[in-house]
């Protein structure tokens, strides 16, 4: 690594999940869920371009609103290379990969969970 670890703090986590969300909303994909976290960011999207690029881009957008704040350095890095994509093809493994994303990685920080999902979540959280 040629800087430190990037801590994505609580002034940081909501403005990468905007970003986020304005994305998802300009290129019309469907955000399932998302779960901004101080090392981390999962997301759960469905969209019409292979996962990788989604990724590609979520980071992009991510790193234009983080500079756009003036929080940091203008080349100061913020993700990793790459990141971990999966395919989902059933409404039961997406339903379970939600839960995951939103109750099973450590103390909620920044979430956002489409409303399809809220009831059956409310259900099984725990």
């Amino acid at each position: 690594m040629k800087q430190p670890a990037y801590a994505l703090d609580a002034q940081r986590r909501p403005i990468v999940l905007q970003a986020i969300r304005d994305h998802e909303d300009f290129r019309r994909w469907c955000l399932h869920a998302a779960h901004v976290r101080s090392n981390n960011v999962h997301l759960l999207v469905a969209g019409e371009r292979a996962p990788e690029r989604m990724m590609t881009e979520f980071k992009t957008w991510a790193s234009r609103a983080l500079n756009d704040a003036g929080l940091d350095e203008l080349n100061r890095k913020c993700w990793t290379h790459g990141g971990s994509t999966r395919h989902l093809f059933t409404d039961d493994s997406v339903l379970e990969a939600v839960h995951y994303v939103v109750y099973r990685q450590g103390a909620t920080m920044s979430v956002v969970v489409h409303d399809d999902y809220r009831a059956p979540l409310s259900k099984g959280a725990g």
